[in-house]
């Protein structure tokens, strides 16, 4: 029985190597001739059925060759066609795509742990951790080196009415200092 393709070629390439493994076994295989058992071992949690089953699939599909050695134990090896080969570029974009977004992933956790460190006083003028050490420091009159950096949640440092400046936790420094 012959395989019936969809017309859209996205959906036929999606077809042959849209399951993860499948994506995994080739990457694999890229790089040369393997075995099943390194197969096995280099995808990691896939059970011993499913990679027989997807390796079955992919030699049927003409993506992947596989030699039986007559020998005891068997041996049987795995390596792709030029069909399977083919997909190299579309792993390689893969690949860049999926660094790509890790790259601005960290750049926007980065900018966001930034972000957090920067506070603005009323004018718009950011006051970041060290201004609001200085400025705490000046208030609680001790020297800059000896206070440690943390947190002032809701207080704009300077602009405090003496009321709050009484009643406020937030200027307390942590215990044990």
């Amino acid at each position: 029985m012959e395989k019936i393709l969809p017309a859209c070629p996205v959906e036929t390439t999606l077809m042959l190597i849209s399951d993860r493994w499948k994506v995994l076994i080739i990457r694999d295989l890229l790089d040369g001739t393997k075995r099943f058992g390194e197969l096995k071992k280099s995808i990691g949690s896939i059970s011993q059925k499913v990679l027989t089953s997807n390796l079955r699939e992919m030699e049927a599909d003409g993506l992947v060759n596989r030699k039986v050695y007559a020998e005891v134990p068997p041996r049987v090896e795995y390596t792709l066609t030029d069909t399977g080969c083919s997909l190299k570029p579309i792993l390689d974009a893969m690949v860049d795509w999926g660094m790509e977004y890790k790259r601005k992933l960290k750049k926007e956790k980065i900018e966001k742990k930034r972000n957090r460190e920067i506070r603005r006083d009323r004018l718009g003028q950011q006051i970041t951790a060290v201004s609001m050490r200085s400025e705490l420091c000046r208030y609680r009159n001790i020297q800059f080196s000896q206070y440690p950096v943390f947190a002032i949640s809701g207080y704009e440092i300077g602009k405090l009415s003496q009321k709050d400046k009484k009643s406020s936790n937030a200027l307390e420094a942590p215990p044990g200092l």
